[in-house]
């Protein structure tokens, strides 16, 4: 969504970032170009010394949804990731929001090979690809939130992803929550 500033709290956990990756010897910074994101990037990019760079495939999830009152999605939509008219809209499967996380992650992986970047998205798609790495499939009888039990990612949290020499997938965790 356009025009969602960090709040307070937001900044301070940006900063605390900043700090936690100043000595993890961070190479680039790419985010997803929505305004909370690239404020994270930004704040983390001035301590650590790197000027964050945009990347659409970062974005938050394209919702079909978006201007409905949030009552309608309570009462009619139990998971909106396979709820036909979601879908039928535009909106993304989570098989298509780990997909376009993945091409994200592999590209940079290729790109900054054996080096430390950061990839600053949103809540959803960074948690459909850790359900995905973490071996859970989607199967149509599994909503969204099933997949990323017991622990959603928090605002300010970080998985950590590590890759072998050939970019495969070693091991993937959060280590700040």
């Amino acid at each position: 969504m356009k025009g969602f500033p960090l709040s307070p709290s937001g900044r301070s956990k940006a900063n605390k970032l900043g700090n936690y990756f100043k000595k993890k010897n961070i190479f680039a910074i790419y985010t997803s170009p929505l305004l909370r994101t690239k404020e994270t990037a930004d704040i983390i990019g001035k301590i650590i010394g790197i000027k964050p760079k945009i990347n659409n495939l970062l974005i938050e999830v394209r919702n079909a949804f978006q201007g409905y009152k949030i009552s309608y999605l309570h009462k009619n939509v139990k998971d909106v990731y396979s709820d036909p008219f979601f879908i039928s809209h535009g909106g993304e499967t989570v098989n298509e929001i780990y997909d376009r996380m993945k091409k994200a992650v592999d590209f940079y992986l290729k790109k900054n090979k054996d080096k430390n970047i950061i990839l600053v998205s949103h809540g959803d798609p960074i948690m459909a690809y850790y359900a995905f790495n973490k071996g859970k499939k989607v199967i149509k009888e599994k909503t969204f939130s099933s997949l990323v039990k017991p622990r959603y990612i928090p605002k300010g949290g970080v998985i950590k992803a590590t890759f072998k020499d050939a970019g495969a997938l070693q091991e993937i965790k959060p280590v700040n929550y």
